[in-house]
């Protein structure tokens, strides 16, 4: 985190990675110019305080497409645990309409749309190892990372984004902590891994003071073996590093991890959405 703005805003400097846990969204074309969207077996709301229905009409308000959209959510990213997905949801319906009602936008256009839904919005549409600047929406590739396996716990929590945010221990450490990657091997396992454990997340000491539990499960993790466990975003959910999978499988080992999800995942070199025909 660099600084507080006066509007309010927080300018951070931050590695974003694609990793492999993906929701899928099925968009079907419809005849009228109606966005109807469905997420079963769960209890998002499906009109426009839902993300996907924004940006599709968004796209089409910008683009002047005529077409609606049917549009179906499954979830499976948590709620409210810092993964990005509601932002990679946004994201994966203006890449997917854009294709659908033939509206033409090239990558850089829909990451300018997507800014305006949410900071981290044009990151899911570009994907891959990036560094993030500004509120987020200022992208710069960086070296690909190696496809390190990753395990991400989720304590079954909520986290409010804005609450962590508001909060006033987080810890402001301005530019020096992201200029170590230039002294980083990103290339090797080994070195990804080293670089990221000298990383800080200046969100995590107001997300754990906020919910303890997030906090005994991270030093719990943390004692469990090698490697390293971060809180991801403003949390709630903690992703764990090894140089294998074998080496997340003894840590998962000695864990009992009980009222949580367990995930595991693997860095992606470029973006995870992906359109079907």
């Amino acid at each position: 985190m660099v600084r507080r703005r006066e509007d309010g805003y927080h300018e951070i400097r931050s590695l974003m990675q694609s990793v492999g846990l993906e929701d899928r969204l099925t968009l079907v074309r419809a005849a009228d110019r109606r966005i109807r969207l469905r997420c079963p077996d769960s209890d998002l709301p499906v009109d426009d305080r839902n993300l996907v229905v924004r940006a599709a009409a968004l796209l089409r308000r910008r683009t002047g497409a005529r077409a609606g959209a049917r549009i179906r959510l499954e979830k499976r990213i948590p709620v409210g645990g810092g993964l990005g997905g509601g932002s990679s949801d946004a994201a994966a319906t203006l890449v997917g309409l854009n294709r659908l009602w033939r509206t033409g936008l090239r990558p850089g256009e829909l990451e300018a749309l997507g800014a305006e839904l949410g900071a981290d919005v044009p990151f899911h549409i570009r994907g891959g190892s990036q560094l993030a600047e500004g509120i987020g929406e200022r992208l710069t590739p960086l070296p690909a990372l190696p496809l390190l396996p990753v395990l991400l716990v989720h304590p079954n929590l909520f986290v409010s984004t804005g609450s962590i945010y508001a909060s006033p221990r987080i810890q402001l450490t301005g530019f020096g902590p992201l200029t170590r990657l230039r002294h980083c091997n990103l290339a090797t396992r080994s070195g990804a891994v080293s670089c990221v454990a000298r990383l800080k997340n200046d969100l995590e000491p107001a997300t754990c003071a906020s919910h303890p539990r997030i906090d005994r499960l991270r030093r719990q993790i943390g004692r469990a073996g090698p490697g390293v466990v971060r809180v991801s975003g403003s949390g709630s959910c903690l992703f764990v590093l090894s140089e294998s999978p074998e080496g997340l499988r003894n840590v998962l080992g000695r864990l009992e991890l009980a009222d949580c999800q367990v995930y595991w995942a693997w860095f992606r070199r470029k973006g995870w959405i992906s359109v079907g025909s």
